[in-house]
């Protein structure tokens, strides 16, 4: 299931060790069209945005004292401001579900709605902020499940707030910093990261540290919505980055991101069918879990038909014995002055964890690992999508996207998408 309790803020550009945010213990998750989408695509945005500018008016923050201080006796002022609206649907079944038979698999369907506004703030010449509210009501299936006890509602919603701070320290050295909070009716979470980058190479090449440490916490909420107090979540994430400009037109990039989680990994409420399908047992993880993430993409642009090709591969293991790959291509198209397509399509296949099954022997013991999660069995899924942007006069900016989620062991997800940005 895809229930918004399993997140975290964690979900950050600094720290991006999962490709899915939404679902902070997941490997791939089906949450594609949430907050990394979202992010995903105000930067695909500011992408495109610099691609339309005039050569000279592309460039980095002034760096001699007559601009500085010019732009010191501005004050503070927002100079960018983003909405967004995404509707996200999600159909299929899952063992670890009980919307359904008692042996299941049970429902996972699920309806998102989730507003989000980006505000950007120039504090000065060297240090900019920007500020991110996403709102989220979701409505699942599967936590439904729970209510003939907990009569808890169906209908859930959750808030939160995530503010990065860039410093340019100098011409080479940039800075960062972002304090997330997310909080929703079982769940609350935090999270602090701290980045740097470093230009080398006139400017053709840069290298980045970034660290982050998120603290989740929640009920201890069981399958028959029994409660038993509170539990504890500590994830801790290192990432590494380079890029070169390989020409004026073609960029590469490539990460390794290390992540290490303990306490409570598991869905509490979440439970597996015993074998006879006449009852079920808690969900159970073990208490730490390592993760590690590699990712390189190559960026190509042709002037001659105002296309660019993007192309990236991801490799994943972690200590539960899953491993993951996924290969991304994308295309940005100009089909006129002001409107650029993009098309992109994933892939990705997953091994599964080696504790997982969708049935397990009625006299398992109560220490053993268990998952009947279908976000942690081996699959593979497709995911093309679809996004029309208008570059409107001056630096305003309107788009809708749509994005299909298909995976092998019968989920699906459909996302519709539509953002407005202005910069100012």
């Amino acid at each position: 299931m895809c229930s918004s309790a399993k997140r975290s803020a964690n979900s950050t550009p600094l720290a991006r060790e999962q490709p899915v945010p939404m679902a902070n213990r997941r490997e791939e998750g089906v949450a594609v069209g949430t907050d990394a989408g979202l992010r995903n695509s105000l930067a695909a945005c500011a992408f495109l945005l610099a691609l339309a500018q005039p050569e000279g008016a592309r460039g980095k923050p002034p760096s001699d004292d007559a601009a500085i201080l010019a732009e010191r006796h501005e004050g503070a002022h927002i100079d960018e401001l983003r909405l967004r609206m995404t509707s996200y649907y999600q159909d299929g079944h899952g063992y670890q579900s009980q919307a359904g038979p008692l042996i299941g698999p049970g429902s996972e369907r699920a309806l998102i709605v989730q507003p989000m506004i980006l505000v950007g703030i120039r504090q000065s010449a060297r240090i900019h902020h920007e500020l991110v509210v996403p709102v989220d009501i979701v409505s699942a299936a599967s936590t439904n499940g729970v209510d003939v006890v907990s009569h808890a509602s169906g209908v859930n919603e959750a808030v939160g707030v995530e503010w990065t701070t860039r410093f340019d320290a100098s011409h080479e050295d940039q800075i960062t910093t972002r304090l997330a909070w997310h909080e929703e009716e079982p769940f609350g979470s935090g999270a602090f990261a701290l980045g740097y980058t470093r230009s080398l190479a006139e400017d053709n090449a840069s290298l980045g540290i970034s660290g982050q440490a998120t603290f989740d916490r929640f009920d201890f909420l069981q399958p028959n919505g029994d409660r038993y107090g509170r539990r504890n979540r500590t994830s801790l994430n290192g990432n590494l980055s380079f890029s070169q400009l390989l020409s004026a037109t073609s960029v590469f990039d490539a990460s390794y991101g290390l992540t290490f989680q303990q306490g409570t990994l598991q869905t509490t409420y979440d439970s597996v069918p015993l074998v006879g399908g006449r009852a079920r047992a808690v969900e159970l993880f073990p208490r730490s879990r390592t993760r590690h993430a590699l990712q390189a993409r190559l960026a190509q642009h042709l002037p001659g038909s105002r296309t660019t090709l993007r192309a990236a591969y991801r490799y994943y293991w972690d200590s539960f014995e899953l491993t993951a790959q996924s290969v991304e291509l994308e295309v940005y198209q100009y089909l006129a002055r002001r409107f650029v397509l993009r098309a992109s399509y994933r892939y990705y296949t997953q091994t599964g964890v080696d504790f997982f099954a969708s049935a397990f022997p009625s006299d398992i013991g109560p220490a053993v690992p268990r998952t009947s999660d279908s976000d942690l069995a081996p699959f593979h899924a497709h995911e093309p999508a679809l996004k029309l942007l208008w570059l409107a006069p001056g630096l305003s900016t309107l788009d809708v996207s749509y994005v299909h989620y298909a995976r092998s062991n019968g989920l699906f997800a459909n996302i519709v998408s539509f953002g407005y940005g202005e910069r100012f």
